[in-house]
């Protein structure tokens, strides 16, 4: 056998090991989007919030997401955070227009190059909290597969208007749990007029 024939040979081999690798072998790679809007609203003695996720898997083999958990605090190192584990998964009802429960929150399995869209349910039981206007944070924790610590962990925030915060301190004199959406990392308005200007330095 010639020796570019020998390189020829090996290098297939190579490919081909790689390839195995990549589609039976490597372990599952597992992230998470949040949206760009979370429901905020009151519940009997507490409150509760609305985050829809969705997560990822862009490798071939399927992955379990175990749990994930929020800790939603403002930020000022006095104040106490909320530590939350997901509660449910909840869907629309057109026919009662209102949030219903999908099924009680448990682990998810993401097939290999896939993804899954859920709205999580966190449900604070214990207190209601004033949703005063200001910056809030929220950091997520998620456990993939058997893992003891949570594998993702991301810090966003969102800001409670004036106008939200006593639109929320309403229903809840009126004892509605009516949910309340604001929108998260937010660097534009939702519906604004540009100039031209802000266009480019907003948009790009």
């Amino acid at each position: 056998m010639s020796e570019t024939a020998i390189y020829i040979s090996l290098l297939s081999l190579v490919v081909s090991a790689v390839t195995f690798y990549l589609t039976h072998m490597r372990p599952p790679k597992i992230d998470c989007i949040v949206g760009s809007t979370i429901g905020i609203n009151h519940q009997e003695e507490g409150f509760s919030l609305y985050i829809p996720l969705t997560f990822t898997n862009d490798a071939h083999r399927p992955g379990l997401v175990n749990r994930c958990s929020i800790v939603f605090s403002k930020p000022d190192s006095s104040r106490e955070s909320h530590y939350i584990e997901w509660t449910e998964f909840r869907k629309r009802n057109d026919d009662i227009k209102q949030y219903t429960r999908e099924d009680f929150a448990g682990p998810l399995q993401i097939e290999g190059r896939s993804s899954l869209s859920k709205l999580t349910w966190y449900r604070w039981r214990d207190g209601i909290h004033p949703f005063a206007e200001g910056r809030y944070i929220l950091e997520f924790f998620i456990w993939i597969e058997k893992e003891q610590r949570p594998s993702i962990q991301q810090k966003h925030e969102f800001f409670i208007s004036a106008d939200e915060s006593t639109e929320l301190k309403d229903y809840k004199i009126k004892n509605s749990n009516k949910i309340v959406w604001i929108g998260i990392d937010k660097q534009i308005e939702s519906n604004r007029l540009l100039t031209e200007h802000e266009k480019l330095v907003l948009l790009g």
